[in-house]
């Protein structure tokens, strides 16, 4: 096997060069040594692994003590918990979203064909009750949770090669193997992604009670505990990963910086994590990490109620929910009285706005509709963007279809550019030519004689900027004889909807910008998950052809699929950039969904007191904002 890949996806992968602590200098809380003396825990030399992980602060070495202050929105907004608490996969980004490093796995290697790869954990690594982590962990985690149907729907992703799921393997206690039926250059760029969450935080000495495989008792338990069957009970206890994320159960170990001692629900205002004695990560001169004691998310109905905490000076550091282009002269106006800064953030994404009509729908009126280009191209001329980008964006942004940004080595003028032009004559010339004819009430009429109508809903709770955008894309649509209505809803009822593949229209962000998003999350280029919004039917026939809502795609999709296949497969830097710029091309020859304009500037609202925060970090999903800058080296004064 050869030691590590030089160059993966569009960049020269960096790998840090691991430090190393001489043991004798390792230090520890004030809090955490109290307990030492009382004998409730192992003295620090014993709780950390033989070689922790040695990270290098973002601005100076920090002091021990203080709760971090966030906030939640909600009862479903787990994804803060991955991007602030979470991020601990085996292998991690970098700060500059360039490369991967060492983080649980301290090395690894991979075979010459890019099929089997093989990590070796740290000597002496434990989880937050001072019990081994150990590679039948992971492999627990693999082979009984991640791949089981009671359990996840459909298993991750990131862990398969052609439908097929790895074969992974315990050589010994620090050794595991993952081995693929095919070469998948890009694993490890897709193994450090947020998607691998719950792979190294499964604790499989607590967890097989709450599982079938392990306990023939696990019915009854499940009865006991009030629940339906073994699986919800399993969840509840144990899942941290995708959208079944318990966060319910105080008992449960951890090997992340904090552990779980108020649990998210309902009964609860505040959700806590506390310190983890037998946390892994050293500063360079050998303090334990984390610096902080805890954090502590403020449960919150609405983004409202955290922006007004905020400028109270309630939250520590914070952009996820409150800092938008709407609220930012808000912020610096009270940047004084509530003791904040606010700090720019660097956004990956591709579009501030998606719009996806359903080419996939269940009427067949709709997606033949749907699927016209032409139809696609006039509602893209009929959208006045610089209007919205004026009135919503205050200006600070650029008319943008879904493409990589300006400057990154994939970018596609074409798919960029293309159809942005605002130009409602254009628009209705297109519509006649394409037999879309106006009925006597001004409307369009279509292949089945009736108005074309159709839902735009929009879940503006979750951006609240959605609302004033969706509203206008409904007036313009409206002059060109175009009825479409517009509906809010929740986050929760549009996921319902749009599983199901009931939805007229999506709106979402627009992933897919920058950094390894491009490659990593394509989900606007080509169907290829289930949140391309465009395609699901398409999606879910490339997952199960006889998936129920399983739509046989047409060749430029297929041929997608094929190319996203040899990007995935290839370790090759120059082969990578190929297939997924013919991918790229195909995109803006369909012209499969369409945006409204780049992202606007990011910031985060940061407390003066609160320091180690990296000015200018990359704002994305894939690569966790702020996760992988260390949280776990964040301190207050």
């Amino acid at each position: 096997m050869r030691n590590v890949l030089t160059k993966i996806a569009s960049f020269t992968l960096v790998l840090g060069i691991p430090l190393t602590i001489n043991a004798a200098k390792y230090q520890e809380s004030p809090e955490l040594k109290k307990l030492v003396k009382t004998g409730e825990i192992e003295e620090v030399v014993k709780r950390l692994p033989n070689n922790p992980r040695v990270i290098t602060v973002v601005d100076k070495i920090g002091k021990y003590g203080g709760i971090w202050n966030a906030g939640l929105k909600g009862e479903n907004d787990t994804g803060w918990f991955a991007r602030s608490v979470q991020y601990e996969p085996l292998i991690a980004y970098n700060r500059e979203w360039t490369g991967i490093q060492e983080n649980i796995a301290e090395s690894w290697t991979v075979s010459e064909d890019s099929t089997v790869f093989r990590f070796t954990l740290r000597k002496g690594h434990k989880w937050s009750d001072g019990k081994p982590f150990t590679a039948h962990d992971i492999v627990f985690a693999m082979n009984d949770v991640f791949y089981n149907p009671d359990i996840v729907n459909s298993g991750s992703s990131i862990f398969k090669v052609g439908g097929e799921p790895a074969q992974v393997t315990a050589i010994d206690d620090q050794t595991v193997e993952f081995k693929f039926s095919a070469p998948y250059g890009m694993f490890l760029i897709k193994l450090a992604s947020v998607d691998s969450r719950g792979l190294t935080d499964t604790p499989r000495h607590y967890c097989e009670k709450y599982h079938k495989k392990y306990n023939n008792n696990v019915d009854a338990l499940a009865k006991k505990e009030g629940f339906d069957d073994w699986s919800q009970l399993y969840v509840y206890h144990c899942n941290y990963g995708g959208d079944k994320a318990g966060f319910k159960d105080v008992n449960r170990p951890t090997i992340l910086p904090w552990s779980l001692t108020k649990p998210y629900d309902i009964n609860n205002q505040i959700v806590s994590f506390r310190r983890n004695p037998y946390f892994y990560k050293v500063d360079t001169e050998g303090n334990q990490l984390p610096y902080l004691d805890g954090i502590d998310f403020y449960r919150a109905q609405d983004a409202n109620d955290l922006v007004l905490r905020a400028l109270n000076g309630k939250i520590d550091y914070q952009l996820r929910h409150i800092a938008t282009t709407q609220n930012q002269a808000v912020f610096i106006e009270g940047a004084e009285k509530g003791g904040y800064e606010l700090v720019p953030a660097t956004s990956a994404m591709a579009n501030a706005l998606a719009v996806s009509l359903n080419l996939t729908h269940k009427d067949p009126i709709k997606r033949k509709i749907f699927g016209d280009k032409q139809f696609r191209i006039a509602l893209s001329h009929a959208i006045d963007r610089q209007e919205i980008i004026d009135a919503v964006f205050v200006g600070q942004a650029e008319p943008y279809q879904l493409a990589p940004l300006k400057g990154h080595p994939l970018f596609n003028e074409q798919l960029a550019t293309q159809y942005t032009e605002y130009d409602p004559d254009k628009a209705n010339a297109i519509l006649d030519q394409a037999g879309y004819k106006r009925g006597s009430d001004g409307y369009r009429v279509g292949p089945d004689g009736k108005t074309i109508s159709f839902v735009i809903p929009s879940a503006g709770e979750f951006k609240p900027y959605f609302v004033p955008i969706v509203e206008l894309v409904q007036l313009y649509w409206e002059e060109i004889g175009i009825k479409a209505e517009f509906e809010s809803m929740d986050r929760n009822s549009f996921y319902t909807l749009k599983d199901s593949n009931q939805h007229d229209v999506g709106i979402w962000i627009g992933s897919g910008g920058g950094g390894f998003d491009v490659m990593l999350n394509p989900r606007y280029f080509f169907p290829w998950s289930w949140e391309s919004l465009f395609g699901i039917g398409w999606y879910q026939w490339h997952r199960d052809p006889n998936g129920e809502i399983a739509v046989e795609p047409p060749p430029a999709v297929k041929k997608q699929f094929e190319l996203y296949d040899k990007v995935m497969a290839s370790s090759d830097i120059d082969s990578q950039n190929n297939y997924m710029k013919e991918l790229l091309q195909i995109s803006a020859d369909e012209f499969w969904t369409m945006g409204i304009a780049t992202p606007a500037p990011n910031y985060a609202i940061k407390k003066k007191n609160f320091h180690n925060v990296l000015a200018g970090q990359i704002y994305s999903w894939t690569y966790p904002y702020p996760a992988p800058a260390e949280t776990s080296q964040y301190f207050k004064d």
